[in-house]
């Protein structure tokens, strides 16, 4: 669809951001409608929560802002919720830019339309596999790390592209960068908070990394593009992407590692 806003608009003497920007609000729209009816009627209340007395419904609120609010200052916690600002830029550079892009280095409606069907493949692999691949990287900041690395390389690769066919190649890094990313910073939430604010922490990670980041990387990136152009924007963003790999590769390899030690040895 975003190809055809692409092909069409211009045409008409609009700009495709205006196009690009509807078709992302009425996606988000018709979603929230869907989801109303999905969970219609769903309900997580059992008997004994259903019994509760006014004030002990009361004290059940206030026990949840409390442990909320004590989740939410842990140092760590914020800076995964961070990085998942930067992780949603760099979507937002990969989604509002990607077609804007192949448009500019001449690329035909076959590759546009295939480069949405592979990464759209390699997403499904990606969560399908991820508790494996999680495990694999041992865990998941270290799993939030490896994605930023794939990250970088998937925006290196469509600045280095001299065309569209070539660019394919980096669509299955989806995988690995915006999947991985995604689900390691669930299971942190998951693994991290306590039962009664899984929800609201995975739901606050959800709309910094899907919502203020993507909002953020679109609006930024939409005046590189416009000055610049895609090489240059993807090339800025794959910079963006390394610097904060390293600023978390200091903290997971060196500064936790070294904290982890040293509660070992006083545990000994």
């Amino acid at each position: 669809m975003t190809n055809l806003i692409i092909k069409y608009f211009p045409k008409v003497n609009i700009t495709c951001y205006s196009g690009l920007f509807l078709n992302y609000i009425a996606c988000h729209i018709m979603m929230t409608i869907s989801a109303l009816f999905l969970y219609r009627g769903l309900s997580f209340k059992d008997e004994n929560h259903q019994q509760q007395t006014l004030e002990e419904k009361k004290e059940s609120k206030k026990s949840f802002r409390k442990i909320f609010g004590k989740s939410l200052i842990q140092f760590e916690v914020l800076f995964v919720y961070v990085l998942s600002a930067v992780g949603g830029a760099l979507l937002g550079a990969y989604q509002s830019f990607l077609f804007l892009h192949l448009k500019e280095i001449g690329s035909t409606q076959t590759v546009m339309t295939l480069s949405i069907s592979i990464a759209a493949a390699a997403g499904i692999f990606g969560y399908f596999f991820s508790a494996k691949i999680i495990r694999f990287f041992g865990g998941p900041l270290r799993s939030i790390f490896v994605s930023l690395i794939f990250f970088g390389a998937r925006c290196l690769g469509y600045a280095l592209s001299p065309n569209g066919w070539i660019l394919l190649i980096f669509q299955p890094l989806h995988i690995l960068s915006y999947a991985l990313f995604l689900t390691s910073g669930i299971q942190y939430m998951k693994e991290t908070s306590p039962l009664i604010v899984i929800t609201s922490m995975v739901s606050l990670f959800q709309t910094m990394f899907e919502g203020v980041g993507v909002l953020v990387g679109s609006s930024i990136g939409g005046v590189i593009f416009k000055n610049y152009g895609g090489r240059k924007l993807y090339l800025i963003f794959a910079f963006f992407a390394l610097f904060w790999t390293m600023i978390l590769g200091v903290y997971v390899f060196m500064i936790k590692k070294k904290r982890v030690n040293k509660t070992k040895e006083d545990n000994n």
